[in-house]
């Protein structure tokens, strides 16, 4: 069962830069580098994530405008951010 929990671990591993933190699980968790043309809402804000620092960055507060930051699968099936 050894080789069971090494792949497991691989698995786990190779999926954390995917889910956006360091440690499931864990509220303490510290973010990862973004991917460089991800945005995702971030309660009513939509985030970008900067190119060059690979860091979630403010792209527009959707409560300023009376909308809310909805996520959707934009027309290449990755995920994209907006408000509505």
């Amino acid at each position: 069962m050894k080789s069971r929990k090494g792949l497991w671990a691989l698995l786990v591993l190779t999926l954390l830069p995917a889910c956006g933190c360091s440690d499931i699980g864990n509220s303490l968790a510290v973010p990862l580098r973004c991917p460089a043309n991800g945005r995702r809402c971030n309660g009513n804000v939509v985030e970008y994530c900067n190119a060059s620092s690979h860091q979630w960055e403010v792209h527009e507060d959707c409560a300023a405008s009376g909308l809310t930051c909805k996520e959707v699968i934009d027309g290449t099936g990755a995920f994209d951010a907006i408000c509505q």
